[in-house]
């Protein structure tokens, strides 16, 4: 396989993590390496791979860049085959890498495993396709959500990784911060507030009325090693939602999040897998720690997108 490096030197800290790495390919003689300084090149620079025959794309980034690669390789043809992608945890969020990464940190590690990729572990995933945003943008994710999911995120830009909170430390920040300001407020939170929507599944109404959270992921496991899915798994795409006002949130959060003691969650909780998705209502949303927001004149799609490839240390 003929490998190369996509280092975002803006990722968390400064990139410094990612030119450390780029420092440490150089010297063992690795060459195709090529920091991402401006994104509207990056189709270029991935065409520009593509005529090298690069078979695996290392990516040195967070959550957001590894998006914005997967949308341009699904969207545009420009491989005939798609690299299988390496990803290396070095941004503010980094929740894909969390269950598809490399599983290296040490870049002389990474210097060696991409001079011998013949050990490699592949693991296939799908993305979530969002089809219809409303700047006609099509973007290829892991995770889509809206309502105070989408509103953590931006808690957690603002407020913690502007403070230099950041990786699991952050998202344990927001929720510690959620909860004690719900609780203590008396439910009247800024970030835990009624959204209205309307959501089908493949086709069939899912829900309707006042929403506190929706998202749509197709992850293993989320941030703070988070499953909130249950119930059957016909697709690897899963949907949540929690309707508002949320139940107790002491006595359930435990059983939404990772499902102990067991899930036994009231009504107003819901878990589905999809083909695709439809919701109505919901303005805003966050893919992967990205914001963009949803059409007017019609129902947000979201469905099951294009299945990448991704390398794993064995």
């Amino acid at each position: 396989m003929s490998a190369a490096f996509l280092i975002n030197p803006y990722s968390s800290g400064g990139g410094k993590k990612g030119k450390r790495l780029a420092k440490v390919l150089a010297a063992a003689g690795q060459q195709n390496v090529v920091m991402l300084e401006d994104f509207s090149k990056l189709t270029d620079i991935l065409r520009e791979f593509a005529r090298q025959g690069v078979t695996a794309l290392f990516i040195s980034s967070g959550d957001g860049t590894v998006q914005a690669v997967q949308s341009v390789l699904a969207e545009e043809d420009i491989f005939d085959e798609n690299p299988a992608l390496a990803l290396i945890p070095h941004g503010t969020t980094n929740m894909d890498a969390m269950t598809l990464g490399l599983g290296l940190r040490n870049p002389d590690e990474i210097a060696a495993f991409a001079g011998d990729l013949s050990q490699a572990k592949r693991t296939k995933r799908h993305t979530v396709r969002v089809v219809n945003p409303a700047d006609g943008r099509t973007r290829h994710g892991m995770f889509v959500g809206t309502g105070a999911l989408r509103n953590a995120v931006e808690f957690t830009q603002n407020a913690m990784n502007k403070n230099n909170i950041r990786g699991g430390l952050a998202p344990l920040a927001t929720l510690i911060t959620f909860v004690t300001n719900y609780l203590f407020s008396g439910g009247k939170s800024s970030i835990v507030r009624p959204h209205q929507m309307r959501a089908e599944v493949d086709g069939a109404e899912l829900l309707e009325g006042e929403h506190v959270a929706f998202f749509v992921s197709t992850l293993e496991r989320l941030v703070l090693r988070a499953r909130p899915y249950w119930g059957s798994e016909t697709s690897e795409m899963k949907v949540l939602s929690v309707a508002y006002p949320p139940p107790a949130v002491l006595r359930y959060i435990g059983p939404l999040m990772w499902g102990f003691p067991n899930r036994n969650l009231p009504e107003s909780c819901r878990s589905a897998s999809a083909e695709y998705v439809e919701v109505s209502g919901a303005g805003k949303w966050v893919i992967d720690g990205e914001f963009f927001e949803a059409p007017d004149d019609e129902p947000l799609r979201l469905e099951l997108g294009t299945e990448f490839t991704y390398l794993q240390a064995p």
